[in-house]
């Protein structure tokens, strides 16, 4: 019996690192549309993802959202910024619901009613009665029922597109790239061309071991938008 017990402790073992190493990431577009399979790389201007074997790569303007198990949730806003988040894995069996400014609700027993959502808090047993929150209808995107099924709330490929022509006529932009010569760092360097810390970081992706006052590499190349 003892055996039996070991086997069976070890085949589940088994199954659930199989499970682990193959995970997959997700990109949502604006669409609503899902694309399963790997984050390759991000940049400023586009996503590059590996689905089936074949390499696609998405402007930031048709991407709602990448969920990667090694960089966690990642959203773009209606204002173009990258808002990152940690890997929500938790509500197994429940709804995912979708804000518009890039932000992830898990709920369950989710429902329309005029101009409201409404969810429960937390999953409904004999010794748990859970709260219901209601959000405003025109904040949300999309839900992702636990049954698979989705239901887009608002199109907000219309909204992405409207919010980039104005950004173009209001502000248009050019790209200039700076070599890092010694003693510069992150700060210098947005400081010179009078840029945010955040912004330099995000649209040169980098990582968080790059600390903003310790000099950079000589040599170094970042790509920095000004206006024209």
């Amino acid at each position: 019996m003892k055996e039996l017990i070991r086997k069976i402790l070890a085949v589940a073992a088994l199954l659930a690192t199989s499970i682990s190493v193959n995970a997959e990431d997700v990109v949502i577009l604006r669409t609503g549309e899902h694309v399963y399979g790997k984050l390759r790389r991000m940049t400023v201007t586009t996503v590059s993802f590996e689905s089936r074997k074949t390499m696609f790569e998405y402007p930031p303007k048709d991407v709602y959202a990448v969920k990667s198990d090694s960089r966690g949730d990642i959203f773009y806003n209606m204002k173009g910024e990258r808002i990152s988040r940690p890997a929500n894995n938790e509500g197994r069996g429940a709804d995912r619901i979708y804000l518009i400014d890039g932000e992830e609700i898990i709920g369950w027993k989710t429902a329309i009613s005029g101009k409201t959502v409404s969810y429960q808090d937390s999953r409904e047993t004999k010794k748990n009665r859970p709260g219901v929150v209601e959000i405003p209808v025109e904040k949300v995107f999309m839900i992702n029922y636990f049954d698979g099924t989705k239901e887009i709330v608002n199109d907000i490929t219309t909204m992405i597109e409207e919010d980039s022509e104005t950004k173009e006529k209001e502000s248009p932009l050019k790209v200039v790239f700076h070599n890092v010569v010694r003693g510069e760092t992150v700060v210098s360097v947005a400081e010179k061309y009078n840029v945010s810390v955040s912004d330099l970081r995000e649209w040169n992706d980098l990582s968080p071991k790059i600390k903003d006052n310790v000099p950079l590499t000589p040599g170094r190349q970042f790509m920095i938008y000004v206006k024209q």
